[in-house]
């Protein structure tokens, strides 16, 4: 039985206000989120369109969007050539996914792939997030070996996602609750040639596949060259499989199509998401040579092994085919290096400029972020506001002093920026590709002032604004 209904039609829901849209929140999806978006001005807002890096508010004010939608969002809000292929589809009533017909959306997607791709990476599987290819990638390494090597290496800093097979290959720090993993992996320190070598010569008989982000997007910290090469060749020796995490950094992020372009190091899976649905599509692959594919999967008692229910969807893979359309086409994965040109300089100034505020740097590509000194603040002050438990957390002060500059510089400039905090806790500033010259200017005026500003001010400001929404909510 049908349990009685009031459904919201599409009309009603796009003109809920922002006090209607928190109270379903927090009735039907989760009242921990509810509380932590209202703390920030941003989630008192309401998002009535977006084309581009900006974002319009119901209220009328226009957001510069730099937080690079977390790598989804390279082409920027809605870019119309993605938009004009998806409609078309739809308009044609093709059909999606259908497991007892071959599929030209996967084969054209396949092969539109394989060409941008470094290498002889020529084999794609198609899946719905970078967690799951992650999973997909670590079956099809383990496979190959057919269950006769039980280790998976992977950094003491890595982050693949938060299922529970990425989680296991991750060194997460963000929560402190510890959900249970799978016991195959085995950790080397990040970037080091000396630790990396030790754990491989010490398993090297019963190691399936190193894992390796060649940029970490959660820590900002890159690979160097050398240890990336040591990678590929320490795989050789001992018949590893080499897999890289470009979830994030590919598809233009990272100053080339693919960050292990530049350094000429190809892997023997790559692993990608984010971005490669042009921002408007739910896909992931992870692709490989022909050699561990025909090894693994490529036979007809084991093609089905590995299998989704969304593998393929036909919509999913024209807009990825739109997605490298408009990438190659136009050559926006040169912005990357362009922007890092525009920015890194006086991302670098601002360090000179303000020593007892920020204590470092990090960036390249679109990817760039600031970590702070917290010693200088009005800590007796603060502490009176807060309550007990919160101050357990060791990197408390750091997230509070972060999340307060986060939230003036949406308020007083209308820029949207994110936090990311798995090993540091770090303030991020990650523009599109398509980013104007004129939306960078204004950002680095924007981070300019905002340092200027009395941090301890700042902060006690924040607390107070957010215990008032609280209260009045």
């Amino acid at each position: 039985m049908v349990k009685k209904t009031n459904l919201l039609d599409i009309k009603k829901c796009q003109n809920l206000s922002n006090k209607q849209i928190q109270k379903l929140y927090s009735q039907y999806i989760n009242p921990g989120l509810t509380e932590s978006l209202n703390v920030f001005s941003f989630g008192n807002d309401v998002v009535k369109s977006a084309n581009g890096s900006e974002i319009k508010l119901k209220n009328k004010k226009t957001i510069l969007d730099f937080t690079g939608g977390l790598g989804v969002l390279n082409f920027g809000h809605n870019p119309k050539e993605i938009l004009s292929e998806r409609i078309n589809f739809q308009k044609k009533n093709n059909m999606e996914v259908h497991k007892s017909f071959f599929s030209q959306y996967s084969a054209g997607l396949a092969h539109n792939l394989a060409q941008i791709l470094p290498g002889n990476l020529n084999y794609s599987y198609f899946c719905n997030s970078g967690a799951e290819a992650i999973d997909g990638a670590i079956k099809l390494a383990y496979k190959y070996y057919n269950g006769k090597r039980k280790y998976i290496l992977h950094s003491d800093i890595a982050f693949h996602g938060k299922l529970l097979g990425s989680l296991s290959i991750s060194n997460y720090k963000e929560s402190t609750f510890k959900f249970p993993t799978i016991n195959f992996s085995k950790k080397y320190k990040f970037n080091n040639c000396t630790s990396l070598k030790k754990v491989v010569e010490k398993n090297k008989k019963n190691i399936f596949a190193i894992i390796v982000e060649p940029y970490s997007a959660s820590t900002y910290k890159e690979n160097s060259s050398e240890f990336l090469k040591l990678c590929r060749e320490l795989s050789d020796k001992y018949d590893i499989k080499l897999i890289f995490d470009e979830i994030y950094t590919g598809f233009g992020k990272a100053r080339d199509m693919f960050y292990c372009n530049s350094v000429n190091v190809i892997p023997d899976i790559l692993i990608l998401s984010k971005s490669f649905g042009g921002g408007k599509s739910s896909i992931s692959a992870y692709s490989t040579n022909k050699k561990t594919l025909k090894k693994s999967y490529g036979n007809l008692n084991d093609a089905l092994l590995h299998s989704t229910t969304y593998n393929g969807f036909g919509e999913e893979c024209i807009t990825a085919m739109a997605a490298i359309d408009l990438m190659v086409k136009k050559e926006l994965y040169k912005n990357s290096k362009q922007i890092e040109v525009k920015l890194k300089p006086n991302f670098l100034d601002f360090k000179k400029k303000f020593p007892n505020k920020i204590s470092e740097y990090r960036g390249l590509g679109t990817m760039h972020g600031f970590i702070f000194y917290t010693k200088f603040l009005p800590i007796k002050k603060i502490q009176k506001l807060l309550p007990i438990s919160v101050l357990k957390d060791d990197k408390f002060l750091d997230k509070l002093l972060a999340s307060a500059l986060m939230d003036d510089l949406y308020k007083s400039f209308n820029i949207l920026s994110t936090i990311k905090y798995n090993q540091e806790v770090i303030l991020c500033v990650e523009p599109m590709l398509v980013a104007s010259n004129k939306e960078l200017n204004y950002c680095i005026k924007s981070l300019n002032e905002l340092f200027q500003k009395d941090f301890g001010k700042m902060i006690l400001k924040f607390i107070l604004n957010s215990l008032k929404r609280k209260l009045f909510k």
